[in-house]
């Protein structure tokens, strides 16, 4: 392509035709050319021709770029800003630049060819609101005609033009057209028209205002069947249009599209007036008996205010386009997958990869241009006790996207699978098909490369990459169908425990939260930044980084960001065998208690019996196994043991605990596994139930909507496969039951449900739902009442009730009272020594008695404490 043909194209720009505003952020797509490849003409040639091949690109600018030897080619898309209408002057309209033109050039308008579109007059006699594009003067010698056509053309050829005004001469490109009159009803939390009024009144005379065709392939007549009714519902605008023929040039592009989260409107008769209702996404999901079938059905509804004759759903962009631009210079490419057409954007990195430079250190933002292969995952963040795979890296901070069709609420589900599993993608199509609801799955770093704290390092490298997933969230994902201001993280395990820090945060990015085996006031979330360098030296130790000089704790730093990763991982994994619970790497910050500033937000957690210290560490132990390590188990359990006498190891606190769980056992293989189930459940208990109770109970006495389930029977699936629908995902579901399906749906039901309105029931006006309401936790003193997951779905209270009564009052009262003064025997029915005090605390099953801040009840199985 020759550059006379290119440059034909394209116009220069100088200062005076543009206006410059350095404070102002504009979307730009950047080339480096390198000087020694291309002279300056070759450079100009191959920013025009790049600028000509991108639909959007309407600015091209050339210029010297650091470093030295470079030129820099920046595309910018249409930035024209024009006067307001309401001023006495009218401003001319001019490209917005952040910096003066150089050797800057702007596409021209192809006025060739025909019109494309058919445009319809709209019969205003004045727009109350309006926005302009551009303002073109035609040529007073030229005929009507052709300055109407060219004005259609311009219209074409702009992706965001949806209509024109043509007034004495003049073509004005519209990004969208006002409406006539706004409703009269003011009992509504949501608008999307501002209807103050204006002081813009144009006459349109003689020609007037064109509409672009209205594109009825993005919307969806609904039936009554998918429709409820509920006269309260407190979100909804009211339009009224004076004339049929403005229906749909009014209703649905302008009124509905303009506003980000309207998806849905309804059309009906008003006095001498069609009332156009617009609503954002109402949907509410559940489960339904239907005629001749043997298990409810899972189906959502829109949930309307008003009945009427016709009732749209936005669909949004088609699904057969695999393709989706997450920023002006970004986009995806991924596949669409059958189950509810669902797309799927597999490996999409949400921030620059971790390694090199970059171990140790806060995420950083992608820095991806181009289009990005989004069709297969990509490894997730390496974890202590996995093997050399290519299903886990350092290079790990990517995310899953799974969208349905239209603007919808999002759930960010933080998640780590086990590389020894294979690379098993945590799949949320069904939960995006069943609940409507748009699936974002993101990795994050954990233990030593997600927490190291020493010398300069500040850890909480784990907890940045959540927040870095959130803002791509934030700023990218209402371009591929979620609405960014409904969204929803959730986490499980030990990722439940660091999501749950998101609530400190001052600008939060989310509305809810879900939490599966975690919680803020997990007794080993968090610890000081001294023990965190403690266990640094520790790893330094294992990977010969160790230096001479204690104090320095750079060239520390630097061997160990420089340690082949496979290497640190075995090594870290070694440490974490033996040192239990509250020598792992955590987030360094102060304390968290009840009285820390929390971020209210709408709440769902819970425990389930698979869960455990003992099953998160299995692939610990195996790793540990391998390398032949024969007393690694030993080691392990004894790790596990200690940390029941809390953060400070207290020796009385362990011993009752070990009464209290019968934690003796005898040498035999029966008797080591009765151990071993005992431990699993005094670690859960302590580490796990406890926290989530004492959280449901603070969540619900500060006035928040919280939610509880527990998971007692352990021959039901893990709660995360039934949230995420892999008993009825294909290649899985024969290893599981109808049984097994059937509670899937429920809680797949419940959670798009609190997902869409922080509130897991469907709605009350939906009378055919079978779901049993989930009941929120009260804000009294009583045992929090919990949903127990199992086929019945029935409702519990007094989960762990005295194991957590042991934690919380006694093992409370011993750690306050710790030191060679405090003792404790085995009474056996001898008489108590003197000075001693008996504080008895019954075993799981029976009852024990609060009395004056610890649990006082004599019984034949008792404690004596003496101090």
């Amino acid at each position: 392509v020759s550059a006379a043909s290119v440059q034909m194209r394209f116009q220069p720009l100088s200062v005076q035709e543009v206006l410059v505003d350095p404070q102002r952020t504009i979307p730009v797509l950047s080339f480096w050319l390198n000087k020694n490849d291309y002279s300056s003409q070759q450079a100009l040639l191959w920013c025009l021709t790049r600028c000509d091949e991108e639909e959007q690109c309407s600015v091209a600018d050339l210029r010297d770029a650091e470093p030295d030897g470079f030129l820099r080619c920046s595309l910018y898309p249409d930035t024209t800003v024009c006067g307001a209408y309401d001023q006495p002057i009218i401003r001319a309209c001019r490209p917005l630049l952040v910096r003066a033109p150089n050797n800057t050039y702007s596409k021209k308008v192809d006025l060739s060819g025909p019109v494309q579109s058919f445009y319809e007059r709209v019969p205003f006699q004045k727009m109350v609101s309006y926005s302009v594009r551009n303002r073109v003067t035609l040529r007073e010698t030229q005929p009507v005609s052709e300055g109407f056509m060219e004005c259609e053309r311009r219209c074409d050829q702009d992706p965001c033009c949806r209509g024109f005004g043509f007034v004495h001469l003049v073509c004005l490109p519209l990004i969208s057209l006002g409406v006539q009159i706004c409703s009269k009803d003011d009992a509504t939390t949501w608008r999307t028209q501002n209807c103050s009024g204006s002081g813009a009144e144009s006459d349109p005379e003689p020609y007037g205002w064109y509409q672009k065709p209205v594109s009825m392939d993005d919307w969806r007549l609904l039936s009554d069947s998918s429709l409820l009714i509920d006269a309260s519902l407190p979100t909804y605008d009211v339009i009224h249009l004076t004339q049929v023929s403005l229906m749909t040039a009014c209703c649905f592009p302008p009124a509905c599209q303009e506003a980000e989260s309207c998806v849905a409107l309804s059309l009906g008769e008003a006095e001498a007036a069609v009332r156009c209702v617009l609503y954002p996404d109402t949907t509410t999901c559940g489960l339904s008996s239907t005629p001749g079938s043997s298990s409810p059905a899972p189906s959502c509804r829109l949930v309307i205010r008003e009945p009427a004759p016709q009732v749209y759903l936005m669909t949004g962009e088609p699904m057969s386009q695999s393709q989706r631009r997450t920023r002006w210079d970004h986009s995806l490419t991924g596949p669409c997958v059958s189950s509810g057409t669902v797309v799927q954007f597999l490996g999409v990195p949400y921030a620059r990869p971790p390694i090199g430079p970059l171990r140790f250190e806060a995420a950083q933002p992608a820095d991806w241009t181009g289009t990005w292969d989004a069709t297969k995952p990509r490894p997730g963040c390496i974890q202590p006790g996995d093997a050399e795979s290519t299903a886990s890296d350092e290079d790990c901070l990517y995310l899953n996207v799974f969208t349905p069709r239209g603007r919808v609420p999002v759930l960010v589900y933080f998640f780590n699978p086990s590389a020894n599993q294979g690379q098993d993608l945590l799949d949320g199509s069904a939960l995006a098909a069943l609940g409507n609801i748009v699936v974002v799955t993101a990795s994050y770093r954990t233990a030593a490369l997600g927490f190291l704290t020493a010398g300069g390092l500040h850890g909480d490298y784990g907890l940045s990459d959540q927040e870095a997933a959130l803002r791509w969230v934030s700023a990218h994902i209402s371009l591929v169908g979620g609405d960014n201001s409904s969204v929803t993280v959730g986490a499980e395990r030990r990722g439940a425990d660091i999501s749950s820090l998101l609530l400190l945060s001052s600008t939060p990015l989310f509305q809810r939260m879900i939490l599966m085996g975690g919680s803020v006031f997990s007794p080993s979330l968090v610890q000081t930044a001294s023990a965190s360098r403690r266990q640094a030296i520790d790893l330094a130790r294992e990977l010969g980084c160790v230096t001479s000089d204690p104090a320095d704790d750079a060239p520390m730093v630097a061997c160990l960001r420089s340690s082949p990763v496979h290497q640190l991982n075995a090594a870290q994994t070694k440490l974490l065998a033996v040192s239990g619970p509250f020598r792992s790497w955590s987030p360094v910050r102060g304390s968290v208690s009840e009285s820390s500033s929390f971020h209210r937000v709408d709440l769902l957690l819970g425990t389930s019996e698979h869960d455990g210290l003992i099953s998160r560490a299995r692939s610990i132990k195996d790793f540990e196994a391998l390398q032949g390590r024969a007393d690694g188990k030993t080691a392990f359990y004894q790790a596990l043991s200690r940390s029941l006498g809390g953060a400070s190891g207290n020796e009385l606190l362990k011993e009752a605990a070990a009464w209290f769980y019968s934690l003796d056992h005898s040498p035999s293989a029966a008797g080591y596994n009765l151990f071993s189930r005992a431990l699993n459940n005094a670690t859960r208990d302590l580490f796990i139930t406890c926290p989530a109770l004492q959280m449901a109970r603070h969540w619900a006495g500060s006035g928040a909507d919280v939610f509880l389930y527990h998971q007692a029977d352990v021959s039901v699936p893990l709660d995360v496969q039934l949230m995420f629908g892999i008993p009825l995902q294909p290649m899985s579901s024969q290893r599981f039951t109808s049984s097994d399906r059937r509670l899937s749906l429920a809680l797949m039901t419940y959670v798009s449900s609190f997902i869409r309105t922080g509130n897991p029931n469907p709605s009350r006006v939906w009378a055919e739902s079978v779901l049993p309401r989930w009941q929120p936790v009260a804000t009294s003193e009583a045992p929090p009442t919990y949903l127990e997951l199992t086929p019945a779905l029935q409702h519990q209270q007094g989960l762990s009730q005295n194991s957590c009564s042991f934690w919380r009052e006694l093992g409370a009262r011993l750690t306050r009272n710790t030191g060679e003064s405090c003792s404790l025997t085995r009474t056996g029915g001898r008489p108590d020594p003197p000075g001693c005090r008996r504080l008895s605390v019954r075993k799981p099953g029976s009852f024990a008695a609060d009395l004056n801040g610890f649990l006082l009840h004599l019984s034949s199985s008792s404690l004596l404490i003496c101090f």
